[in-house]
C-alpha cells in the first residue's frame, strides 16, 4: 500500500492539516511522512525536555498530554483525538514542553519536523494551514483556562462531554453513544475538579435525564440540554470546541 492509499482510508482525511492542498502538494507532504504506525495503550510518543524530532498526526485512538507539578503529581493539559497534531508546543523552543501518552491503541503518522518546516516555507497554502492550526490552539487554551477558572462543575463536565461527542461525530461515529477512554480521575484532573465532584455530577446528569452511564459507556439522552449547559448558552465560543479543544 502506498502512502496515498494510507490517506484514503484515514478517518481524519477531511480535517487533516493538508486536506485542502492541491494533489501535487499533497503528494509532496506524503513523501516526507513516515509510514503510519500503531502505538499501544499507555505508551509515550515523547517526553518533556526532549528535542523536537517530529510532529505526530493522530489517525485513530486517543492520547493525553501532561506535565508533572512541583509536588510530583501528574497534571493533564489536554486530551487528544483523531485529527489532532501532537507536539506543536515544541516549535517555539525546539523542545517538547509536555509528555504525551496514549490512552488506548492509537494509529499515528509521524511528520519529521525539519523536512516539514522546509516544505511549509515552499508551500504558502501549507504554511497558512499551519498558522491557522496554531492560532486555534491558542484560542482553545484561552477557552480552557476560562472554563476552569469561572464555571461550575456541571458546566465544565457538560462542556467536556459535548466536545467529546462532537469529536466522535467528526470521525463518523455516533455522537450519542461512546466509550470514555479516560477514567473519572483523569477527567477530574483535566477539569480541575475533585474526583468525588466529577462522580457526583455524572450521577446528577443521569438523574436529570441527560445521560445514561454504565462504567465508561456514555449514552447522551438529551443532547440539546447538554449542549446548552456546555457553554453556548452561557457565552462560550463553540467554534473552538471540537476534538481539538478537549479532548477534545
Amino acid at each position: 500500500m502506498n502512502r496515498t492509499d494510507c490517506c484514503l482510508d484515514c478517518l481524519t482525511k477531511k480535517t487533516c492539516l493538508w486536506s485542502d492542498l492541491r494533489p501535487v502538494d499533497h503528494q509532496r507532504v506524503l513523501n516526507i511522512i513516515k509510514q503510519h504506525s500503531t502505538v499501544r495503550r499507555n505508551r509515550g510518543l515523547f517526553r518533556a525536555g526532549e528535542s523536537l524530532r517530529s510532529l505526530y498526526i493522530l489517525r485513530s485512538g486517543s492520547a493525553k498530554s501532561w506535565n508533572v507539578s512541583e509536588e510530583g503529581e501528574e497534571r493533564i493539559i489536554r486530551f487528544h483525538f483523531p485529527g489532532d497534531v501532537l507536539g506543536l508546543g515544541a516549535i517555539s523552543s525546539g523542545f517538547y514542553d509536555c509528555n504525551l501518552s496514549t490512552l488506548d491503541t492509537c494509529s499515528v503518522c509521524e511528520l519529521p519536523f525539519k523536512p516539514f518546516q522546509r516544505l511549509a516555507e515552499e508551500l504558502p497554502d501549507l504554511n497558512y494551514q499551519l498558522l491557522k492550526l496554531m492560532s486555534r490552539e491558542i484560542a482553545q487554551e484561552e477557552q480552557r483556562i476560562f472554563l476552569r477558572a469561572n464555571r461550575s462543575a456541571p458546566v465544565r463536565l457538560a462542556s467536556f462531554l459535548n466536545c467529546l461527542s462532537r469529536s466522535f461525530g467528526e470521525c463518523g461515529y455516533s455522537t450519542r453513544e461512546f466509550n470514555l477512554t479516560m477514567g473519572r480521575r483523569e477527567i477530574a484532573n483535566y477539569l480541575g475538579l475533585a474526583l468525588e465532584t466529577v462522580s457526583r455530577t455524572f450521577s446528577q446528569f443521569q438523574d436529570e435525564g441527560m445521560l445514561q452511564v454504565e462504567g465508561r459507556r456514555i449514552c447522551v439522552t438529551n443532547q440539546a440540554r447538554l449542549a446548552q449547559l456546555s457553554g453556548k448558552y452561557m457565552g462560550l465560543d463553540e467554534s473552538v470546541c471540537p476534538s481539538r479543544w478537549v479532548c477534545h
